[in-house]
């Protein structure tokens, strides 16, 4: 049983373990989040966020999201959560593909599980949402990597 995830800024490399703070109930309810935004191409709206929306895909066992504001489709970060040791690198250096601003934490591949940031640049112009992003990350996270069968 996992009993914490890693959760690393692309960047700065800063990371933290996490452990799980969600009950079961919650996690489900997470986990039928999660499931609308994989059906959908134009994004899940953000429960408790009315202004924003979660697009996502699932490959490899990993869950790859991003969040942007539903008025201007702006993105403000994307992340990744990643359960397994043999998806960590690639996953790790597909979100540093295009973003030469974060060339400093390439070479530092989190431990599997984790929950991997990148910061858009609507980020910035959207302090409110910085407020509660990090906690809806992790309740994604802490939902895909407890889900009973994990795709290979």
């Amino acid at each position: 049983m996992t009993r914490y995830i890693w959760h690393v800024a692309l960047g700065s490399g800063e990371a933290s373990r996490e452990p799980c703070g969600y009950a079961e109930a919650q996690l489900e309810a997470w986990r039928g989040h999660i499931g609308r935004a994989l059906e959908k191409n134009d994004g899940e709206p953000i429960p408790g966020q009315p202004r924003y929306a979660m697009s996502a895909r699932a490959f490899g066992g990993a869950l790859l999201c991003t969040v942007g504001r539903t008025d201007d489709k702006t993105s403000l970060i994307t992340f990744c959560v990643v359960t397994r040791a043999q998806q960590a690198r690639k996953a790790w250096q597909a979100l540093h593909e295009g973003y030469p601003q974060f060339a400093a934490s390439k070479s530092k591949v989190p431990q599997a599980p984790y929950c991997a940031v990148r910061a858009e640049a609507g980020l910035i112009y959207d302090q409110d949402a910085a407020a509660w992003l990090d906690g809806y990350q992790m309740a994604i996270a802490w939902a895909w990597v407890t889900r009973r069968h994990i795709d290979a």
